[in-house]
Formats: C-alpha cells, sequence, structure tokens
C-alpha cells in the first residue's frame, strides 16, 4: 500500500527558447497541448516569460508547472560560441558532434527531454489532429 501523505511530485520544468519568434510558436503548440496558461509576462525587449499548469483539473499546490523562457545573452553567446567551436551545421563539422547526433539517433532517450502523460490514446490523437489542422 502506498502512503500519499509525503508525495513527491515534479514541481517546475523550464523549457528556454533560443530566438524571440520561437517563443510564441512554442507557447501555441503548449495551449494546444491542453495547457494552461497562468501568467504571462512580456520583458522589455519584445520576449516573454510564458507560465503553464499542464493539468488544469488538478489541484495547483505548486506542482506541474512548464515555464517556457527567453534564453538571453549569456547562454545564448555561450550556445553560440559552441556552436562555432565544433562547426555545427557546416561542411566540416567536427566528428564529436557526427557522434552525439548519431548516438542520439540509436537512443532517443539520450539527451535531456521531458514526456507528458495523457489519460488516453484518444486524447493524444485529439491533441495530433489540432496541431495538424493548425500546421496545415
Amino acid at each position: 500500500m502506498t502512503d500519499t501523505s509525503n508525495t513527491t511530485t515534479v514541481g517546475h520544468v523550464a523549457l528556454h527558447y533560443g530566438k524571440p519568434e520561437d517563443g510564441p510558436l512554442t507557447a501555441k503548440l503548449f495551449k494546444l497541448m491542453g495547457f494552461v496558461t497562468r501568467e504571462e509576462t512580456a520583458y522589455p525587449d519584445g520576449t516573454v516569460f510564458h507560465y503553464f499548469l499542464v493539468d488544469p483539473h488538478a489541484i495547483n499546490a505548486g506542482d506541474g508547472i512548464l515555464f517556457l523562457v527567453p534564453r538571453k545573452n549569456v547562454p545564448r553567446a555561450l550556445y553560440d560560441a559552441i556552436r562555432k567551436t565544433f562547426r555545427a551545421n557546416q561542411q566540416d563539422e567536427d566528428e564529436v558532434v557526427n557522434d552525439s547526433r548519431a548516438a542520439a539517433r540509436e537512443n532517443p532517450e539520450l539527451g535531456v527531454h521531458v514526456g507528458f502523460l495523457k489519460s488516453s490514446l484518444e486524447e493524444l490523437e485529439g491533441i495530433v489532429q489540432r496541431v495538424q489542422h493548425v500546421v496545415a
């Protein structure tokens, strides 16, 4: 028997978007997935901090939260430097990049990711249909 009085849940996950135009598109996808906007805060540079509840029917006790946050200059500069150093997406791309991509193809669980469980296959199919309708 499970004692639910001391349950641990995931409080939040923060996902970062790189280009300013990716924020609204990703937020739209999350809304199509059924996540509910709790808050949107615009920054002076025009980017937006999005706060979603992944399950609008659950008791929100500080868990089930998804943040969609713009990647700011310092981390963006670091990732740009990494891409430049390893010549990512160039003809002479460093072998370490090729190896990393090959490993990810063999094992999709290799990279950082988040999974969301839906209550039924029909619910998931509905999400896919909504997304297909929007992009068609």
